[in-house]
């Protein structure tokens, strides 16, 4: 519920239910201090490939630390280590079985996405769901992009990608930003609809539909609000 993972189909690491199983079989509540600590490690652990090998000697690692957290014992966290950059969130592929692309997805969940084309709450849950692909907008829209000669690895970066319902996708559709930034994003609530989804608040990149500027600062506003979660 806090992190809005409505299955395990949406975790970014199938092995992190085993030590949540753990520390939840022997405690019923969390104080807040436990949770908060917790929640570092879900992040920690969801961008990064802490289960990439040796992965029962990690799982027993993690729920040794789950016992020092039910005891109040914190600075265990701080050995918990991510391998995701800023350049590393430019350069990866929207691949919806990657790992590291559920785990962008998730994160992006946590801010209340809102729909660009009215304000409205985007249903993260439903997206996020496998059955529903149409659910992501190239916020960069791919055959724009692919007229104006960008490469498809940039085209398909995770920081081009925002959660949108198909019909406003449809809205959208091929226009540029400097179009539908300007003439279907309600004016009233821009600034709140850009923030819930971590884009650049600079609407000079959208009036120049400046691709890699975008890409850039997104993908450093990204990374900064990884760091402040753990």
């Amino acid at each position: 519920t806090q992190l809005n993972v409505k299955s395990d189909d949406f975790l970014p690491k199938t092995h992190q239910i085993v030590p949540l199983t753990y520390i939840f079989s022997k405690v019923h509540h969390l104080n807040a201090s436990q949770s908060q600590i917790i929640i570092k490690w879900f992040w920690k652990t969801s961008f990064s490939d802490r289960y990439s090998s040796s992965t029962d000697a990690k799982i027993d690692e993690d729920i040794a630390f789950f016992d020092e957290v039910i005891e109040m014992k914190f600075d265990t966290i701080k050995t918990y280590k991510i391998n995701v950059t800023k350049d590393s969130l430019k350069k990866q592929k929207f691949l919806r079985n990657s790992p590291n692309v559920k785990a962008f997805l998730l994160f992006l969940a946590q801010y209340n996405p809102l729909d660009l084309t009215n304000g409205q709450n985007v249903d993260a849950g439903e997206a996020l769901s496998f059955y529903n692909k149409k659910e992501y907008h190239h916020i960069f829209p791919q055959a724009y992009l692919k007229r104006s000669g960008v490469e498809s690895i940039d085209i398909n970066s995770i920081c081009n990608f925002c959660f949108l319902p198909s019909n406003s996708n449809k809205i959208i559709s091929d226009k540029e930003p400097s179009d539908y930034i300007k003439n279907v994003t309600p004016a009233l609530y821009k600034e709140a609809i850009l923030k819930s989804n971590l884009m650049p608040l600079e609407m000079e990149i959208y009036e120049k539909n400046d691709f890699e500027t975008f890409i850039e600062n997104r993908a450093e506003l990204i990374y900064n609000e990884i760091m402040r979660k753990i």
